[in-house]
Parts: C-alpha cells; structure tokens; sequence
C-alpha cells in the first residue's frame, strides 16, 4: 500500500527534483528495504519519540 503511495507521488515530483517525504519511527512503518522507493523520493525517518519534530502532534492541543 504505502509502495503504492509513493509511486503516485513520484509521478507529480518535477523531473530532475527529489521529493523528501518526513515520517516519524512509528513501529508499524514497513522497513525502507521493503519497500519500492521510486528513486526521485527520499525517506528521512525521524525518532518515534520527537514531539517537537512531528509537527502533527501539536494537533493534539486543540481537540
């Protein structure tokens, strides 16, 4: 599924560009080496517990 995800935003990547996709370590990510990573995609995983990195959970502040 997520393979799948990143081809559709590989195709709307600019050629010659490198789409840096941020996720944190959740344990339940498949492993970069499981999936197929188009080559103009980059993955940067940040540790599963940097709050101040993971600008979603500030989410959690207003519900």
């Amino acid at each position: 599924m997520m393979s799948l995800h990143l081809q559709e935003i590989s195709a709307q990547v600019e050629p010659e560009a490198v789409a840096v996709l941020i996720r944190d370590g959740a344990s339940w990510y498949q492993p970069s080496t499981m999936l197929a990573v188009p080559g103009n995609i980059r993955l940067l995983t940040i540790s599963p517990y940097s709050l101040q990195l993971n600008t979603i959970e500030n989410v959690w502040n207003y519900l």
